[in-house]
């Protein structure tokens, strides 16, 4: 039995006749019939979101692994600058010290040449102009690895700014997400 006339309203003692006074007035007719179109079209709307509410689902998840990947290409990055940053500091740690303990060397042999013939002065001479080369070098080498760890640093930064444009693309497209689940 049907708890409901065909015009909704509850109850009804004659269904039959109800149903012949609606057929028979074709206004109400009509308009029964426009709502229950409109009900079928606003249905097919929401059949037709589900195809887009996948598309939007499936975005979301290649952008989380997106982000997963440029977090770990960056811990890669830093994990990478660091290590190349301690290298270049120990050598040219190392090479300053052998530099320093050459030209040591060499001013202590100087100092005990000097005592003996004028010969000996100029090889000391010699000896120190050698110094001077290396210590000319261990500078080029010590500006050199500076000018790598700025390399470094505009890296790091680099990545840093790429992580920071995916976060706002991230956020963009949640916004945008945010905004179509909203006009649903």
């Amino acid at each position: 039995m049907i708890s409901t006339n065909i015009d909704g309203s509850a109850g009804g003692t004659n269904q039959l006749f109800d149903l012949l006074a609606l057929v028979s007035n074709p206004d109400a007719y009509k308009t029964k019939l426009d709502q229950l179109q409109k009900t079928i079209d606003e249905n097919k709307k929401f059949i037709a979101l589900v195809g887009p509410a996948e598309d939007v689902l499936s975005l979301r998840d290649i952008l989380a692994a997106s982000t997963v990947e440029a977090k770990a290409t960056l811990a890669e990055a830093k994990a990478k600058a660091v290590a190349i940053k301690a290298t270049a500091e120990v050598q040219a740690k190392d090479t300053l010290q052998s530099a320093n303990e050459v030209a040591n060397q060499l001013i202590n042999d100087a100092k005990a040449a000097k005592e003996g013939s004028v010969a000996e002065a100029l090889e000391i001479t010699n000896s120190l102009k050698a110094a001077k080369t290396l210590q000319a070098s261990v500078d080029k080498l010590k500006l050199a690895s500076e000018s790598r760890l700025l390399e470094l640093d505009t890296a790091i930064a680099n990545v840093v700014k790429e992580q920071a444009d995916v976060a706002t693309l991230k956020a963009d497209i949640l916004s945008k997400h945010q905004a179509f689940i909203a006009g649903l």
